[in-house]
């Protein structure tokens, strides 16, 4: 098993050095609020090519339906990444709230 190095980007980014897509934020490359509307923003535009690529074929456009199917996939597994992410700042949220002072 091989382990690639990690080191800081230039963006302020950790990067993994063989330049595959792992990207994690690093403290002063952004607030919490920043980084949670890009991701949010990501997944909007991930759904907004899916119904695109749906509409397309259902109007009959030539398309390939492998292409279709893996876009309307990674739409759906990257909206099911963000309701876990909602439900794990609301359970972290519950959870600081219910501490007694």
């Amino acid at each position: 098993m091989q382990l690639n190095s990690i080191g800081a980007g230039a963006n302020g980014a950790i990067q993994n050095q063989q330049g595959a897509g792992l990207t994690i934020p690093v403290e002063g490359s952004g607030s919490f609020g920043d980084v949670l509307n890009n991701a949010l923003n990501d997944v909007n535009q991930e759904q907004l090519n899916a119904a695109q690529k749906v509409e397309q074929f259902s109007e009959g456009k030539n398309m390939d339906v492998h292409d279709l199917m893996i876009t309307v996939e990674k739409a759906n597994i990257a909206l099911d990444m963000a309701v876990q992410v909602r439900n794990q700042i609301v359970n972290a949220y519950q959870q600081i709230m219910q501490m007694q002072v």
